[in-house]
């Protein structure tokens, strides 16, 4: 094994410590608390029926559960996985360390993003399984799916914005309000009108919706729009990845 290849382990390793304890501790510890709250409440409320979580109305507590748990840990994983992690580096100058010997910028950022997404993607379907546990089946897969696919759309679309900007998260908190804007005004304009090009080279956040509402409710979902969500987001990717390989980080 080459001694680049060894030096780009040890990286891998304290990227992965960094990605536990760093990033997603918090989204993990926030969803958890408001999960036990959650169950806590109702359990206090039903706590005249012994066999409440035996019932339809038990399945249908959990699933939406569920559903806020990820409103609460996916947005959380995604913006605390990705936000700076370029830009941090480069603002505060840990590059030159990171560095000193001869490691690729590319793939150590690559490796870094990896990292962040397989966690936190693990991290949801952690989630979804114990909550199935302690009251009804959840789909754990389809979770894991529905983080997975977030997390390479706006995960990476923040990696992209990290690698040009030292004010990514701001950049991208602008580019989802004026995504949600446009898209509720599109339905209204007349056919033909500059906008409807306009919206065509947004983030897909409609699609990446109305797939991950198929997965929660255990529905058919569309590939089509899947691939366009994943296509979009390695574009994303790779263009980030092309600025690292491009442009200095000293600028």
């Amino acid at each position: 094994m080459s001694a680049r290849s060894l030096r780009w382990m040890a990286y891998a390793r304290w990227q992965l410590l960094d990605a536990i304890w760093q990033r997603l501790a918090l989204p993990l510890g926030l969803t958890a608390l408001f999960t036990f709250a959650g169950f806590y409440s109702m359990n206090e409320m039903e706590s005249g029926r012994p066999d409440f979580w035996t019932t339809d109305d038990a399945g249908r507590f959990t699933r939406m559960m569920l559903r806020q748990a990820m409103s609460i840990y996916i947005p959380l994983a995604v913006l605390m996985g990705t936000n700076g992690i370029v830009a941090q580096d480069r603002q505060k100058g840990f590059f030159r360390f990171f560095f000193a010997k001869p490691v690729p910028v590319p793939d150590f950022y690559l490796s870094a993003y990896l990292i962040h997404a397989a966690l936190a993607t693990a991290g949801a379907a952690l989630i979804a399984a114990g909550i199935g546990w302690y009251s009804t089946p959840q789909p754990v897969l389809a979770t894991a799916m529905a983080c997975a696919l977030t997390f390479a759309l706006l995960g990476s679309l923040l990696f992209l914005l990290s690698t040009l900007t030292y004010q990514d998260g701001l950049a991208f908190v602008i580019g989802w309000m004026l995504t949600l804007t446009l898209r509720q005004v599109e339905p209204a304009l007349k056919a033909g009108h500059w906008l409807h090009a306009a919206v065509r080279v947004l983030p897909p956040t409609h699609r990446l919706d109305a797939v991950r509402d198929a997965l929660y409710a255990g529905q058919a979902w569309s590939a089509v729009d899947a691939w366009h969500v994943l296509g979009y987001g390695g574009a994303c990717l790779v263009l980030g990845l092309v600025t690292l390989r491009r442009l200095p980080l000293a600028r």
